[in-house]
């Protein structure tokens, strides 16, 4: 018999293992001798157990030594020289059958038995990871193929034995890491693996990790989640979606899993995009069409704007527009300031979107808070090439704002020459007066640059005697503000200087009163002509 010192520290328990001595082996565990040489945990010099030894030098008979040592009080969480304790190593490397003892005999399935590492999660995970570490060159093809056939067949072998005995799948390690989140990462090309863990019975794994697949751009994996009840509409800890996810990811096929799927379409991120908003963003065509097709609400802000429509226009995507008013009433809808689609245009100078709304036969008389109609709008900002087509497409040219003023009186006071002449022409009431009297000659005369506006007017017969609230004519203004070149407009028109107002001044007491010297004496020498 070999005896406990006799080679490198082995006990007798030890040496018989090594040397395939099966008989003595269970001799030895059997007879229960000394625990010097019979303990099946005891380290020899190389800082192995009986245990390691049957896994490192097979015999013939190993796995009976083994279930008798596992029978006896072997360990199985024991590291040996490598850092393995005996049952990680049988799960790496082998031999299956030994394995095979070991799983069966563990009555706790979740204990850890390496650092972290449950059974079950060592036989899901390294099989891979073998084959991974497996360096055969191209020359050595069919035995790379032979080696990686055998590691899959052995982790495959003992993930069922585990599943069989009920372990738990859906139980997470340290760092967070589970088997169906490392099926879904690496073993996306045959999604029948992933199918059993998820309609396992009973106790089928968790589909909660869609995220893993979305991440990984794995379309059909996310589908199969999906189906075995993943949340698609869970919400990630930084605010997005799993639609929004694949949107900014441009995993465009997954997009269309998740909405064929009935992902919520207008859930919305941390900034406030629904996933209309990222796919146009995006410049995702089909994808935009395909939410809006969906019913994907365009009522979100983007940018300064408050929905897409507006944003299409902005941007010139008349295409979007287009497509975005045949599927919702948008055209006509004002955001919270009354802005409607076209006042945003208009504001901005968009000619293409104008003629592309007015073409869409939208409302051209509704007013923002301030009650300018985009007609009004577009005159404020001097924008002849956009009043044209809106008139020329029935805009209201005598619609007036909060104040009563038209466009025609704002080209007044804006001295913008262009505007007044193509009002006129349009306006089918050219007298007309806002909240404080005043027609559009009382506009330009108070204008800083009214001359040419007040010639336009004059000509075109706006009346010249018309009185304002505190009863003033065009020239009692001029002759107020000292307008002289204004005031000799009026008076050669044919305005009579003498006709007083309320209080009973006329033109030149208005001169006195205010100190406006040019008016007062041209007046002045105009009576003494007389």
């Amino acid at each position: 018999m070999v005896t406990g010192d006799a080679v490198e520290g082995m006990s007798g328990l030890h040496a018989a293992v090594h040397f395939n001595l099966t008989y003595w082996a269970n001799h030895l565990i059997e007879s229960r001798g000394s625990i010097r040489e019979t303990n099946p945990n005891k380290f020899d010099n190389l800082r192995e157990t009986p245990l390691h030894k049957a896994l490192i030098k097979p015999i013939v008979n190993d796995v009976d030594i083994v279930k008798a040592l596992v029978r006896y009080g072997a360990k199985l969480d024991l590291k040996g020289p490598r850092g393995y304790s005996a049952m990680t190593s049988a799960i790496r490397y082998g031999p299956s059958s030994i394995a095979k003892v070991l799983v069966v005999s563990q009555t706790d399935l979740d204990v850890e038995i390496f650092e972290g590492w449950t059974s079950f999660w060592q036989a899901f995970h390294h099989g891979r990871e073998i084959i991974g570490k497996s360096k055969i060159g191209p020359s050595k093809a069919k035995g790379s193929q032979s080696l990686r056939q055998a590691v899959e067949s052995h982790a495959q072998y003992l993930t069922d034995l585990l599943l069989e005995r009920g372990v738990d799948m859906n139980n997470l390690s340290r760092d967070g890491w589970i088997p169906l989140k490392h099926a879904i990462r690496y073993m996306h090309n045959d999604p029948s693996k992933i199918e059993r863990l998820l309609k396992r019975y009973p106790n089928p794994s968790n589909p909660r990790i869609a995220a893993g697949a979305i991440s990984n751009n794995r379309p059909a994996i996310v589908k199969l989640l999906i189906e075995h009840g993943a949340d698609k509409d869970k919400a990630y800890e930084n605010g997005s979606t799993s639609l929004i996810d694949a949107i900014n990811k441009n995993h465009m096929g997954i997009v269309w899993v998740l909405v064929d799927q009935g992902a919520s379409i207008n859930e919305t991120d941390i900034n406030g995009h629904a996933a209309l908003t990222r796919a146009v963003l995006e410049n995702e065509k089909s994808i935009s069409w395909l939410l809006t097709a969906k019913g994907a609400s365009i009522f979100c802000p983007i940018e300064d704007l408050p929905n897409l429509f507006c944003w299409s226009l902005a941007y010139n995507d008349l295409s979007l527009a287009w497509f975005l008013c045949q599927r919702q009433k948008v055209a006509d809808i004002p955001n919270d300031q009354g802005m409607t689609p076209l006042h945003w245009p208009v504001r901005d100078s968009h000619l293409d979107a104008v003629r592309f709304l007015v073409q869409q036969d939208v409302r051209l008389k509704l007013k923002d808070s301030k009650g300018n109609t985009p007609l009004i709008l577009a005159t404020l900002g001097r924008e002849i090439a956009i009043m044209k087509p809106l008139l020329g497409y029935g805009a209201l040219a005598d619609g007036r704002d909060n104040q009563g003023l038209s466009a025609l009186p704002h080209a007044s006071r804006l001295d913008f020459h262009e505007g007044v002449q193509v009002l006129l022409r349009w306006s089918s009431d050219r007298n007309l007066v806002d909240s404080k009297g005043f027609n559009a000659l009382h506009h330009a005369v108070v204008s800083d640059n009214g001359d040419d506006a007040l010639i336009l007017l004059t000509t075109a017969c706006v009346r010249l005697e018309r009185y304002e609230e505190h009863g003033r004519k065009p020239l009692m203004l001029c002759a107020q503000l000292d307008r002289l070149y204004r005031a000799k407009q009026f008076l050669l028109d044919g305005t009579k200087s003498g006709a007083p107002c309320p209080r009973g001044w006329n033109a030149l007491k208005h001169a006195e009163h205010y100190g406006s010297e040019n008016v007062q004496g041209h007046l002045e020498f105009l009576d003494r002509d007389i």
